[in-house]
């Protein structure tokens, strides 16, 4: 993907429910989340997700940004994760524990389940040094 920014929005009724931002941070993939993820917008992050697992570079999911994110959101992630695992790719995911994305992984206990830190740099040094996902 090179080192440009790649911008995807999901919207309804004309307003903008989520984006997807995905950056090369010196060989490790960043998709960046704004807004809310669910039903209605998970789609996007599904087919970005499902992409990048084929690809060769190590990706980050920053949950940071997010306002909202229902079971359908968390079905995304885990399918990435399972997906990642098969094909012997490194996925992480980043989450301050106070942010949506956060308490959500928490209570159902998927912060155990996938590899997540508490922020985009600690992903990103962490993948660096690591070449398939737990």
């Amino acid at each position: 993907m090179g080192d440009s920014a790649v911008t995807a929005a999901d919207s309804a009724e004309g307003r903008e429910l989520l984006t997807v931002t995905v950056e090369d941070r010196g060989g490790v993939l960043v998709v960046a989340l704004v807004g809310e993820l669910d039903f209605s917008s998970s789609g996007l992050l599904r087919r970005t997700l499902d992409e990048l697992a084929m690809g060769d570079e190590p990706f980050v999911v920053d949950l940071g940004r997010l306002d909202f994110i229902d079971s359908s959101g968390l079905g995304c992630l885990v399918r990435a994760h399972r997906k990642a695992r098969v094909l012997q790719r490194s996925m992480a995911v980043a989450c301050p524990p106070a942010g949506a994305g956060g308490r959500l992984l928490q209570v159902t206990g998927l912060d155990h389940v996938l590899r997540t830190y508490g922020s985009v740099d600690q992903a990103v040094s962490q993948l660096r040094g690591s070449s398939t996902s737990e």
